[in-house]
C-alpha cells in the first residue's frame, strides 16, 4: 500500500488497527500457472481501505444540521448528504466510504 500512492505511509497500518470502523478488502490470486491452488504463494493485486459510517443519533444530527459549527469528525458521507438534501434521515443510515484504493505498481494503468 505504501508504494502504490503518494499519500500512503507506514502509519496507515496503525490507523487501521486502532479504528474498528475501518477495514480492508483485498483482491488476491493464489492459483499457479496450471490453475491449481498454490497454498504457499499469494499475489496481492489491489487493496481497498474502507470506513463504515453513519447511524448517527437524532440529537447530534439536529444539532449539527442547524449550526455552522464544525461537525464531529468522521461520518463524512452521512453529514454531506444530510446537509445537501436537508434530510436528517440520511445520517441515520449506515454506509461504506472508500478511503483509499491501492493497486500493485506493476498493474497500474492496465485498465
Amino acid at each position: 500500500m505504501v508504494s502504490s500512492h503518494y499519500k500512503n505511509s507506514p502509519n496507515d497500518i496503525q490507523l487501521l488497527s486502532d479504528n474498528p470502523a475501518h477495514g480492508l478488502f483485498v483482491l488476491t490470486n493464489n492459483f499457479d500457472e496450471e490453475g491449481k491452488v498454490d497454498k504457499h504463494t499469494v499475489d496481492v493485486y489491489c487493496v481497498i481501505q474502507f470506513a463504515i459510517e453513519g447511524k448517527l443519533d437524532s440529537k447530534s444530527i439536529s444539532k449539527g444540521l442547524g449550526s455552522r459549527e464544525m461537525k464531529p469528525s468522521g461520518d463524512l458521507v452521512s453529514w454531506i448528504l444530510s446537509e445537501q438534501f436537508q434530510e436528517p434521515s440520511f445520517a441515520e443510515m449506515l454506509g461504506i466510504r472508500i478511503v483509499r484504493i491501492a493497486t500493485h505498481t506493476q498493474l497500474q494503468g492496465m485498465g
